[in-house]
């Protein structure tokens, strides 16, 4: 078990997928819906400072939150570390 938020990016050969992610989440009876936004978040910035542009996820199974607020921390996480306030930037 990885601290929450602690990644490992692994390259491997003979795989369909070239890359995994690791993702550490902490404690299983500690997540919370926060601990989660803030993990996939970690993804989010990976991902694009890799300029990947596609991703495939695996959900952790939790028995201390429900599997719709697993979804909402992960994708709150995956999204709002993507936003960019951009209209006001000059060229």
């Amino acid at each position: 078990v990885g601290k929450c938020g602690e990644t490992l990016l692994l390259y491997v050969l003979g795989e369909p997928e070239k890359r995994f992610l690791l993702l550490g989440l902490g404690d299983k009876q500690s997540l919370t819906v926060e601990k989660l936004r803030r993990a996939y978040a970690q993804v989010t910035k990976i991902s694009r400072k890799k300029q990947l542009t596609k991703i495939n996820l695996l959900m952790p199974l939790c028995d201390s939150i429900s599997q719709q607020e697993v979804l909402s921390g992960i994708s709150d996480g995956l999204f709002l570390a993507n936003y960019a306030f951009t209209s006001l930037k000059r060229v």
